[in-house]
């Protein structure tokens, strides 16, 4: 599929993630996103909060 397709439709979100998983097959990659994703998140408490 080339830019120019895309040029003259629009998509919503959801419909555009699964053309690029269409196009791309992601699936058959064999990526691991808990290998990936495993440090990205913060799991520190945060900040305090009050409440007044």
């Amino acid at each position: 599929m080339n830019y120019e397709i895309f040029l003259n439709e629009i998509l919503s979100f959801w419909e555009s993630i699964e053309r690029f998983r269409q196009e791309y097959n992601v699936e058959s990659a064999e990526i691991n996103p808990d290998e990936i994703f495993a440090q990205v998140r913060d799991k520190s408490l945060g900040r305090e909060v009050i409440f007044e």
